[in-house]
């Protein structure tokens, strides 16, 4: 989704300043045109007043050349469509292999396509064996390959904030995902060497000082009233970690907006496929005042959890499968309350506090890793959570929205009841290395 937003916010630039450009040049038409019909009719139905004898004579005022601008405004509105009507007849595809190039030069991603078409009036563009790639950049590169992508603008919208794309249709995704920006684990001990944390706390997420989180914002804004992207095959890396290779049949959202990308697409869309042959499914339904989204992953390995969830205690899964099903609720109004059901089952998981983790934290996680462990069965956690649509703008990830930090908290609670360990001893043990530790030692000094 990325993607979609970078290059989608970077190439409606284009259209605006033409719009621009051609609604101020009507409007100036249309000034002039209304002052040449007002001085006609004036003139042509004026009566002819008494003449007055002529006094001694005066240099003559200087008007404002009122007419000779509104035909040059007349002119230009003429040329400008004139210009439109050509681009749209001969020149569309030249035109938007210009804008391409353009968008490569902000962007540093390659842009090439097979064939394109559309109409400027409508705002319908179509791009067949578009290929998008990057390399050597320091976070993300990619190669991928769409097969056939529809858009339509609606433009009308294109002078609004945020524009209106009353449909994309994507269809045939197939590349390969590098993500390389090294993410550390949170559960490793940071303050072993000088006796400070290398993590601070952010509006009660905690972000590294020195990876400041990534904000996700296009160009222009957008909304897409109908979002469509069909037939998915992409392979994930991250680093040297095992691949995923994503499946996806389908991504359905209506509507999707470039500022809450994230939100929408994990709450207002309906999505089935599989991650490394395991089933991935969101569907969403609306209801009465609002929304209701299922999401459901059956046997996942623990071990994909933990490369690509470097959070405490995902991080600290070594073997095992889980089922992962959340439901939520929530109402359509401004910064709606999203109401969250966690149903984790863990079968045959086993959990290890990771060898560079201190010794405080491992002795704090020891409930946690004893109640996991000791169980022969299967581990069955419910728990809920709230959030709020308010966390999920210009993010790039759940991550940054701070879902893993709120599910940590509430595993945390929910661990806590079932092994009778205060909460706040398990979390500080699964987040090892948080300032919040600190100011938890701190506390129990004073108590003291």
């Amino acid at each position: 989704m990325e993607l979609i937003i970078v290059l989608l916010g970077e190439f409606l630039l284009f259209p605006v300043i033409a719009a621009i450009g051609a609604f101020a040049n009507l409007v100036a038409g249309l000034l002039g045109l209304t002052f040449e019909l007002a001085h006609l009719t004036t003139s042509a139905t004026g009566k002819k007043k008494p003449q007055i004898p002529t006094p001694a004579a005066v240099s003559p005022k200087r008007k404002f050349p009122f007419r000779v601008l509104a035909r040059i405004a007349g002119v230009s509105v003429l040329v400008v469509l004139g210009a439109l009507v050509a681009v749209n007849t001969f020149l569309f595809e030249p035109t938007a292999r210009f804008i391409a190039s353009k968008v490569e030069d902000k962007t540093k991603v390659e842009i090439s396509f097979s064939s394109v078409s559309g109409d400027l009036f409508s705002g319908t563009l179509k791009m067949d064996e578009l290929r998008v790639q990057r390399d050597n950049h320091a976070q993300l590169d990619f190669d991928i390959v769409v097969q056939s992508t529809n858009l339509d603008i609606d433009i009308f919208s294109l002078l609004s904030n945020p524009i209106a794309l009353e449909s994309l249709a994507v269809d045939g995704v197939k590349g390969a995902i590098w993500h390389k920006a090294e993410q550390k684990d949170e559960s490793q001990n940071r303050s072993a060497a000088n006796g400070k944390s290398d993590l601070e706390p952010k509006n009660e997420n905690r972000t590294e000082k020195n990876s400041p989180t990534r904000r996700l914002e296009a160009k222009k804004a957008f909304v897409i009233n109908n979002l469509a992207i069909n037939d998915i095959e992409l392979e994930v890396r991250k680093n040297a970690t095992e691949p995923l290779d994503l499946v996806l049949n389908q991504i359905q959202s209506a509507p999707f907006r470039s500022n809450y990308a994230v939100f929408d697409t994990f709450f207002r869309s309906n999505i089935d496929g599989s991650l490394s042959g395991h089933e991935i499914k969101i569907s969403t339904e609306e209801t009465e005042y609002g929304r209701k989204t299922r999401w459901k992953l059956d046997n996942l390995p623990v071990s994909l959890i933990k490369n690509y969830v470097q959070k405490a205690p995902f991080s600290w899964f070594r073997s095992g499968t889980i089922d992962i099903s959340v439901e939520d609720e929530w109402q359509r109004r401004e910064n709606a309350e999203i109401e969250m059901d966690w149903n984790l089952l863990l079968k045959g998981v086993v959990v290890e506090a990771p060898e560079n983790a201190s010794v405080i934290s491992k002795a704090l996680a020891h409930p946690f890793v004893n109640y996991i462990n000791e169980r022969e069965d299967e581990v069955d956690l419910r728990f809920s959570l709230v959030m709020n649509e308010e966390q999920f703008e210009n993010t790039l990830s759940l991550d940054a929205a701070g879902l893993w930090d709120s599910a940590i908290d509430a595993l945390s609670k929910k661990i806590a009841d079932l092994a009778g360990t205060k909460k706040e001893k398990i979390k500080q043990g699964v987040e090892g290395g948080f300032q919040g530790f600190k100011d938890f030692l701190n506390r129990n000094r004073v108590k003291e």
